[in-house]
């Protein structure tokens, strides 16, 4: 049985600094057997729920959310502009940089429309002592974090969880997630001319091979898909998932069966071509196409930080970037700079080990990602040589969490690292997702190994 953690001082102000209310519930939870008692939480387990779950919800602020939704659309405002600012739409070398097949293709991908504006974005960020830092960009629907309004209403089932919200006089609210982009891909298909005929289908593209969800979730989806519909002003429209093969082109739009597709959500790893053709010929909204192999780059965080530098960006820019974009480099042969401090990049990585974090360009789901912290000296110099040699890593400074405190195994509570997820569509503030890990586990906060997905109440 693990024992309550010590309540301090840097807990109590990391959770006053999300809310009054999440402090509260803290210093109540803390002491009440209830609330560290993971069989209390059991109704929590659903099969709607892809992800372990942490019990104890997040009462999130207006001040805390204006923060993240201010970092979120500063980084991916100039994220959106790295063709542009970097390369001067030059699509040679953008298609060089980013390994396309060809500067035809890059042509192609950067023509509008190019799913840019409207694109579905989840950035990564730890709140740290200096604010807001932006770990990554997940600039795709291929992620997860959808689930806030069943979250919500599974926690609210929770009889000690209510029994708080109840005496505090709390009125608990969220962001729906889904609704909210539906609502964001009914205004972008209306805008672009579709469903003239006031019929609007979406359907969720899955790779081939790959399980669709489960039927609880897919009848959420639909749900959600008929209210947006409906306070959009009484459209009708259903909501599918498929995979490619099953959508058809007639006459230059897409069907799957009888019915005619206006927007595609995309869950497969590249564009087909039937889907893309019609994407560019204005006959389909896609969220986001192949514009995902260019924005979702991990090195476009490096080109951001080295940019202020070079005089790419706007004043308006270097701020966003300054304020919420870590120090972050290429690891490619030659010298770099850090923090006044400039070596070959070979020697700065190894000199400072455990200030460091190494991140492969593609990879997702906390793989190839390497903590130099909490990674052995002989390993860390592997790493190092592997990643000079590919030349397709980056290097970037650690940014250590906020300590906030969470349930904890079959009873108990300890400090937890936070990586803090917003959604972004087009540049509307889509919901969040939390994720959360001891920081006793010393590794990548990730679902994957140690990590649960939190529950943001709004207050």
């Amino acid at each position: 049985m693990t024992e309550p953690t010590a309540w301090s001082e840097e807990l109590r102000a990391s959770h006053l600094a999300v809310s009054r209310q999440d402090l509260e519930f803290r210093e109540a939870a803390k002491d009440d057997p209830r609330f560290l008692d993971s069989k209390t939480f059991e109704p929590l387990l659903a099969e709607i729920f892809e992800y372990k779950l942490q019990c104890w919800p997040t009462f999130l602020g207006a001040a805390k959310r204006a923060e993240l939704q201010a970092a979120s659309l500063g980084v991916c405002e100039v994220l959106r502009k790295v063709p542009e600012r970097v390369f001067g739409n030059d699509a040679a070398a953008i298609a060089k940089f980013y390994k396309l097949a060809s500067p035809e293709i890059a042509e192609l991908y950067l023509a509008e429309p190019n799913g840019i504006a409207a694109g579905v974005a989840r950035g990564d960020y730890i709140d740290s002592v200096d604010g807001f830092k932006c770990l990554e960009v997940n600039y795709s629907p291929r992620i997860g974090g959808w689930e806030a309004a069943p979250l919500v209403a599974a926690h609210m089932k929770i009889p000690p969880t209510a029994e708080f919200v109840e005496a505090a006089g709390i009125r608990v609210a969220y962001s729906n997630t889904i609704r909210l982009f539906f609502a964001h891909i009914i205004r972008e298909s209306l805008a672009a001319g579709l469903a003239a005929d006031g019929v609007l289908n979406v359907v969720t593209v899955r790779e081939v091979g790959h399980v669709t969800g489960t039927p609880s979730f897919k009848a959420h989806l639909r749900q959600e898909l008929a209210a947006a519909l409906a306070e959009a002003g009484g459209l009708e429209g259903e909501f599918a998932e498929c995979y490619p093969d099953e959508l058809v082109t007639m006459e230059g739009s897409l069907y799957l069966g009888e019915r005619r597709i206006d927007a595609a959500i995309e869950f497969t790893e590249f564009s087909r071509r039937h889907v893309y053709r019609a994407y560019k010929a204005n006959k389909l909204m896609l969220f986001n196409g192949p514009i995902d192999s260019i924005l979702s780059d991990k090195r476009n965080l490096a080109l951001l930080s080295e940019g202020l530098d070079k005089g790419d960006f706007t004043r308006e820019e270097k701020e966003s970037i300054r304020r919420y974009v870590p120090w972050t480099r290429l690891v490619v042969p030659g010298r770099a700079d850090f923090y006044g401090e400039e070596m070959a990049m070979r020697d700065l990585l190894l000199t400072h080990r455990e200030e460091l974090v190494l991140k492969e360009s593609q990879s997702f789901g906390g793989k190839g990602v390497v903590i130099g912290a909490f990674t052995p000296e002989a390993r860390w110099r592997e790493v190092v040589e592997s990643s000079l040699a590919r030349g397709d890593s980056i290097v970037q400074e650690r940014v250590e969490s906020l300590p906030y405190l969470y349930q904890y195994g079959e009873y108990g509570a300890q400090p937890n690292d936070m990586i803090w997820g917003p959604f972004l569509f087009g540049r509307t503030y889509g919901g969040l997702f939390l994720r959360m890990q001891p920081q006793a586990a010393r590794n990548v906060v990730n679902l994957t190994q140690a990590a649960s997905e939190g529950t943001p109440f709004e207050v």
